[in-house]
């Protein structure tokens, strides 16, 4: 299966699609080969680096076999790569592969869409609320919900969409997922399923049904966005049933969904409600190498021009998918995501089909930047950050560069300090701090300023947020923050991050900073304002790779009761027993590598 998947990647890929945003897979697969494509990227751009690179030939030979242009050869003839991929993996090391963005396995109902299959089947709104946790472990990109059911598995002629999942249900996955800084996708094929999608806080309906003034007003008050699909409609609604083997039924159905999705993308495009668009690629008909039926299907019926399809399959679906910042437009600092085509696509979209460049991508450009929401731990993010921003052009400071990043003169609008869920994940020197400027201890900062949550396992402490107004415990009323010399290591980052390399530690300025403007620069270890930077700068590496070991650790261990014990130690020691220094941040360091050490000796 994986094989399969890899190579429908690497086709998705040499049709020009650069990205592939995947909503409702089968278990993590989808996750696992994306996690696997990015490694292979970050390990091909290091073997550049290094001059130890090889140009493999695999990508050619496997199109010249698949199209009977050739065999694959054996042996010592063999491409590289080729044995890695036959056996179920994916060659990522020499072979370069999409971006992907995914929900991984879909959430349905008894009886629903999928349900069994490509989604788990829930029947409460706490098995809901389980099911998101369960898969939000697996750090995908959003989640997925399948509200309505679909044309095949409709049971009457004049049904399609009817809506199986209770509204009380898509209400709970919404707001977990959310919590979790999690955007939701919802199949959805009637107008009954659409509105009770948006009332719940769904973020893109998937596919569409026909549109009505509640509908398109849900859209604008939720700020939730459309993805039209007419490419895997087209064959069942319009082709002969001896042709499809379709019932008459499925084809009558698929007719009313085909209207409902055309007349809800012209209303929504008509109100200003963004429209993306997408394929359900699996569906009959409906391969990994046509997105740009898609996009011709986009202009004949719903009557956009060439223009305007090109900008929503691209910087618009860019923007839906909300990775605007590193791809959708060829732009200074963005990924090298182009497709070189033949023929003029502006005049008509069938070029997109006649590519003159296959990849659509740089050789060993890795996939870049996408920071993911609570889903991850604060320190998983920053491995992310420093894993996805290698090799991109991006550049990269010391911390005694200058950058522009400084709101000297902070108008206290609080933007920074809001909605940010469980992500600021604290570490030992966070807390440390944060005791000697409260005078309160580990145990009395709970509930008063600090909170416990698990990621992928392990209870870690996290900055407190306020419910009313989302903003953090310590966020005075003049919007400014009360203990900010003490502040933790990522209020300290923003808007920076950190990228680790075996000899140093490199920052780089991320896209979605303050949002004041008129910023002025500042050396980075002053805005850090952190003692002794290279001593943290060491801490911090090696309290991520710690947390990494711990996670590994409880993932293995098979016994619940082992597990919480190591989470109480694990708490007890680096968290509720104090640090019995003075201010000196050597001794810190010095007490919290002798803890890492007794705990790995007793645990990992």
């Amino acid at each position: 299966m994986r094989a399969l998947m890899r190579g429908y990647a690497n086709t998705a890929l040499h049709s020009g699609v650069t990205t592939i945003r995947t909503v409702g897979g089968i278990s993590d697969f989808d996750g696992r080969l994306r996690d696997e494509i990015e490694k292979g990227c970050k390990i091909r751009l290091r073997a550049e680096k290094e001059g130890t690179s090889r140009t493999s030939s695999l990508p050619e030979t496997i199109r010249k076999a698949r199209t009977g242009m050739s065999r694959i050869p054996v042996g010592a003839a063999a491409p590289e790569g080729i044995g890695a991929l036959l056996r179920g993996g994916t060659s990522g090391e020499t072979m370069p592969g999409p971006r992907i963005l995914t929900s991984n396995k879909g959430i349905s109902v008894p009886g629903g869409h999928m349900a069994g299959s490509l989604a788990y089947s829930v029947s409460t709104p706490e098995e809901a609320v389980r099911c998101v946790r369960k898969i939000a472990a697996e750090r995908p990109d959003l989640i997925k919900l399948m509200i309505t059911g679909g044309i095949m598995d409709a049971e009457k002629e004049g049904e399609p969409g009817v809506l199986k999942m209770p509204p009380e249900i898509i209400e709970a996955a919404c707001k977990e997922a959310h919590d979790r800084r999690l955007p939701v996708a919802a199949h959805v094929e009637s107008t009954e399923g659409v509105v009770a999608a948006l009332r719940a806080g769904v973020d893109t309906i998937e596919h569409g049904a026909m549109p009505t003034d509640e509908m398109m007003e849900l859209f604008k008050e939720k700020e939730s966005s459309l993805v039209t699909t007419i490419s895997p409609v087209i064959p069942l609604a319009l082709l002969d049933i001896s042709k499809t083997n379709a019932r008459s039924m499925d084809r009558y159905n698929a007719g009313i969904v085909l209207r409902g999705i055309i007349e809800c993308a012209r209303r929504a495009l008509k109100e200003g409600i963004p429209v993306g668009l997408g394929t359900d690629t699996g569906c009959p008909y409906v391969t990994h190498y046509d997105m740009w039926r898609e996009l011709y299907y986009f202009n004949a019926f719903c009557g956009v021009s060439e223009a305007f399809a090109l900008y929503s399959a691209t910087l618009g679906n860019a923007k839906i998918a909300g990775i605007d910042a590193e791809t959708g437009s060829i732009e200074v600092g963005k990924a090298a995501d182009f497709l070189i085509t033949a023929g003029n696509p502006l005049e008509s979209l069938r070029a997109c089909h006649q590519e003159e460049c296959g990849d659509g991508t740089v050789p060993g450009q890795p996939a870049p930047l996408r920071v993911r929401g609570s889903g991850c731990s604060a320190q998983e993010r920053d491995r992310q950050m420093s894993e996805r921003t290698e090799g991109i052009r991006r550049r990269l400071y010391g911390a005694q560069d200058m950058v522009r990043i400084s709101s000297s003169s902070c108008a206290g609008c609080g933007a920074c300090c809001r909605g940010m869920s469980d992500t600021i994940v604290l570490d030992p020197y966070d807390v440390w701090q944060m005791g000697l400027i409260t005078g309160k201890t580990f145990e009395e900062l709970m509930g008063a300023g600090i909170d416990l949550h698990v990621e992928e396992g392990v209870i870690l402490p996290h900055l407190m947020m306020k419910k009313d107004t989302e903003g953090c415990f310590f966020l005075g009323e003049d919007g400014r923050c009360t203990i900010h010399a003490y502040r933790p290591g990522i209020c300290r980052l923003f808007p920076l991050g950190r990228q680790y390399d075996e000899e140093k530690t490199s920052y780089f300025i991320v896209p979605e900073g303050c949002v004041k403007g008129g910023l002025s620069k500042v050396r980075i270890d002053k805005w850090l304002g952190i003692p002794d930077l290279p001593a943290y700068e060491d801490f911090k590496s090696r309290w991520h790779s710690f947390i990494r070991t711990l996670t590994a650790r409880i993932a293995a261990e098979q016994s619940d009761e082992t597990r919480r014990n190591i989470n109480l130690y694990f708490l007890r020691l680096f968290f509720m027993q104090p640090y019995n220094v003075d201010s000196s941040a050597k001794t810190f360091y010095e007490d919290v590598a002798d803890r890492m050490k007794r705990f790995a000796d007793a645990v990992l």
